[in-house]
């Protein structure tokens, strides 16, 4: 048979065409793509196999060491833990003896409460007659609205403890349980009427009208009222305590943010910058360098009351809490046992706001003295 070019015309040239590329494909099989990989495969070099072999083991071997290395941190905190829990074993000591150390070398102690805590009133009624009959105590500031203050005065002025002052105004009674406060009241009165009257114990309402709100505040709203709060119970201090007495003794009952002796918090609230929050014990700290004795308690957290911005816990509570031989309450001096405790405090804000304690790689001995373990309750 010809090939097609041998015939005549233009047909025939096309025909030829179609012909030689008919040919070429018959004699290579496979696509022109297919030919050309097969081709690379048999030119390149093949790799030994104690080389696959090395970056199998190599691979095995980095495997090794991250786990190894996991395993060296977990149990390095899990030490860390121990060791905690065992200085508690050796060193705790009762909640009201502690504040009473602080206050035998300090004549400022600001003890953070847990809201919430029915037990946390007791250990405060106990510091305030431990310091009274002590080292001395001039002055309870609480953090109840400022307008509460000539009831207050009024009940402690009464020469027969009659609660129902008190009762009348719920200002003076913040909280779910008004028995909590009352609890203090009575403790105060009944140590005044022991002591005489120049020795009796002022209680000053230091907190700011309207704390905690009584309604939905819009977040920014109540990120700046919340600002307020610090500034405004030291001012207090200043004009009803230090004013009168320079030299006076205090003890301060706040919520636990306002115990934190250094650093600062930033609300971020409804967009824009984040408003700026300074602690009431910084503020005297401050102002009283190395007079300023600061002890935090700790409970077992969801104690907050309200919607609004309050103290609940620090994330050395569970360690305690998981510790067999510890009994509770205790007060611990706050110490290198401690150290390793990163942003120790567990914040709790209101919906719509973030509070952050800056700076952020605090320790819990850089912001407060003493530490209290309430336990369950």
């Amino acid at each position: 048979m010809l090939p097609p070019d041998a015939r005549p015309g233009a047909i025939g040239a096309v025909r030829a065409l179609h012909w030689r590329t008919s040919v070429r494909h018959e004699s290579f099989p496979g696509t022109w793509l297919a030919r050309r990989m097969f081709r690379r495969r048999l030119l390149r070099p093949r790799q030994p196999r104690w080389m696959n072999a090395t970056a199998i083991v190599s691979l095995l071997a980095l495997v090794g060491i991250a786990l190894v290395g996991a395993l060296l941190s977990k149990r390095g905190v899990a030490g860390d833990a121990a060791q905690l829990a065992d200085a508690a074993r050796h060193d705790a000591v009762p909640p009201a003896q502690l504040i009473l150390d602080g206050a035998r070398t300090h004549r400022i102690v600001v003890l953070g409460v847990v809201p919430g805590s029915s037990a946390a009133r007791r250990i405060a009624a106990d510091a305030v007659e431990r310091m009274a009959l002590g080292p001395g105590l001039d002055a309870l500031v609480l953090d109840v609205d400022r307008n509460a203050q000539p009831y207050i005065d009024a009940y402690l002025g009464a020469p027969a403890e009659d609660a129902s002052i008190l009762l009348a105004h719920p200002e003076t009674t913040p909280g779910a349980n008004a028995d909590d406060y009352l609890l203090i009241y009575r403790r105060v009165w009944q140590l005044n009427q022991k002591l005489g009257a120049d020795r009796a114990i002022t209680v000053v309402a230091a907190g700011i009208p309207g704390w905690p709100p009584s309604g939905t505040l819009a977040p920014r709203a109540e990120a700046e009222l919340y600002a307020r709060r610090g500034p405004a119970m030291d001012q207090a201090i200043e004009q009803d305590v230090f004013a009168r007495i320079p030299r006076g003794r205090l003890l301060a009952l706040v919520d636990g943010y306002q115990a934190l002796k250094s650093g600062s918090g930033a609300l971020a609230a409804g967009g824009g910058s984040a408003v700026q929050v300074q602690w009431l014990a910084s503020l005297l700290a401050s102002a009283h360098p190395g007079e300023v004795f600061s002890v935090l308690q700790d409970g077992p957290g969801g104690l907050r009351e309200g919607p609004a911005t309050n103290y609940t816990g620090t994330r050395a509570y569970q360690i305690f809490h998981e510790a067999p031989g510890l009994h509770a309450p205790f007060g611990l001096a706050v110490g290198q046992s401690f150290h390793y405790l990163r942003q120790p405090i567990v914040t709790s804000s209101s919906p719509g706001t973030q509070l952050m304690i800056e700076p952020a790689d605090y320790r819990l001995g850089d912001v407060v003295d003493g530490y209290i373990y309430l336990g369950p309750h």
